[in-house]
């Protein structure tokens, strides 16, 4: 009775085994592009902080050479700031500057240079300048 219970009890077969492989690729073919599509998001991520960096940083600069110079002293309007970052993504800042008496509206977008689409980043600030 021992060595007829030994023989049902053998483990797992061939076939089991081949079916948990097939489950497991079909699995894992279903969640392939889930990978590639979040691989790209993150991409487009790290280039739209890039770009909020970059537009963070031209406010700032525009804000320091307006407060302290007449509007009509600033870089000339619709200026496309050539910028590149370590990662050799090319973005490009464009600053357009309207004046109002002694209130400059200040509007920075930034692009990809390639021009591909449309802005990553775009905002408006307004600043009293120095006369």
């Amino acid at each position: 009775m021992t060595i007829e219970r030994l023989r049902g009890d053998a483990g797992i077969g061939m076939t089991e085994l081949a079916v948990a492989i097939v489950v497991l690729g079909v699995i894992l073919v279903g969640l392939f592009p889930l990978v590639i599509n979040s691989i790209g998001l993150a991409q487009q991520n790290s280039e739209t902080g890039q770009a909020n960096r970059i537009l963070s940083t031209q406010l700032d600069v525009a804000r320091q050479q307006l407060e302290t110079a007449a509007c009509a002293a600033s870089p000339s309007p619709g200026a496309a700031l050539d910028l590149s970052s370590n990662d050799s993504a090319k973005f490009e800042a464009r600053r357009i500057v309207a004046c109002d008496g002694r209130l400059a509206t200040v509007t920075i977008t930034v692009s990809r240079q390639s021009g591909s689409s449309g802005p990553l980043a775009t905002a408006t600030t307004q600043v009293v300048t120095a006369s």
